[in-house]
């Protein structure tokens, strides 16, 4: 498994904000190793209109395919984010997961950028 970040040149290329997320989410990945998809617990860390860093105890590596089920403010309903792992990292807040990953988010539509900005308050200047 890659331990370090592909990119890591310490200079922040980052297109979209992050706004820092706490929560727990659920997440199913489809890993090239393994035949079966499998649902596992998440903590959704922080969030941008083009990814998301994650915590868990699930082992993935670089390239493996994610989705997330992200909540709406009033719990319903959620919307499924499709991404890809691009990165991988050993957490050490242990407690809420062994591994950090990197999320980049694929083919989100103008809705789901909508329920981003809504939700997770990625509106410019941080209005939803």
């Amino acid at each position: 498994m890659a331990k370090v970040h592909p990119n890591h040149s310490g200079i922040e290329k980052r297109k979209h904000r992050r706004v820092l997320v706490v929560r727990p989410i659920k997440g199913r990945v489809s890993s090239s190793k393994v035949s079966q998809e499998s649902d596992f617990g998440v903590h959704l860390m922080n969030i941008s209109l083009s990814g998301s860093q994650i915590y868990s105890n699930q082992t993935m590596e670089i390239g493996d395919k994610v989705s997330l089920e992200l909540p709406s403010l009033e719990a319903n309903p959620t919307i499924i984010y499709n991404g890809k792992i691009v990165w991988v990292h050993k957490n050490p807040m242990k407690s809420m997961g062994r591994f950090a990953y990197g999320v980049l988010f694929e083919d989100v539509t103008p809705e789901k950028s909508k329920f981003l900005e809504q939700n997770f308050y990625l509106g410019e200047n941080g209005n939803a």
